[in-house]
């Protein structure tokens, strides 16, 4: 599963749905992207993403790790999650965003295994960026999600 790979853990397992976002900036204008502005819906449910710490200690909590190796887990994983940050003319920006799941639904086999994650409607992403200078908010979406 790529969230083994990503992660080290299989993440989807613990109830986390991780999601990469790319934002690319084709004008002329500064905007700021905040996680807290990315929301995924599922009908009308809107979900808010994990903070970090969260998902760091989630992380951590799946083996017996090393001091030295929770500072590199930290590290790593504040090194790919979707961060506040100032986006600049003709400038993309990638991160990853972490959103609650409902594992109860999941279903096994031997051969393959099918992940319900959520019992009803589709996932859908929507993501506002506010102008740096004017303040002014955009909204984008929704966006329909796929595994």
């Amino acid at each position: 599963m790529i969230s083994d790979q990503q992660f080290g853990t299989d993440l989807i397992s613990l109830g986390i749905l991780p999601v990469n976002l790319i934002v690319s900036n084709s004008g002329d204008q500064r905007f700021e992207l905040r996680p807290s502005d990315i929301l995924l819906r599922r009908g009308s449910l809107l979900i808010d993403p994990i903070p970090l710490e969260r998902i760091k200690e989630a992380v951590k909590l799946t083996g017996r790790y090393s001091e030295k190796t929770e500072i590199k887990i930290d590290k790593y994983l504040s090194g790919l999650s979707f961060s506040e940050t100032i986006l600049g003319p003709h400038d993309t920006y990638s991160g990853v965003v972490f959103f609650h799941t409902d594992t109860e639904e999941r279903e096994k086999n031997r051969a393959f295994r099918i992940l319900r994650i959520f019992k009803e409607g589709n996932l859908r992403l929507q993501v506002a960026i506010a102008n740096y200078h004017t303040d002014e908010r955009i909204h984008f979406g929704p966006f329909s999600l796929s595994q």
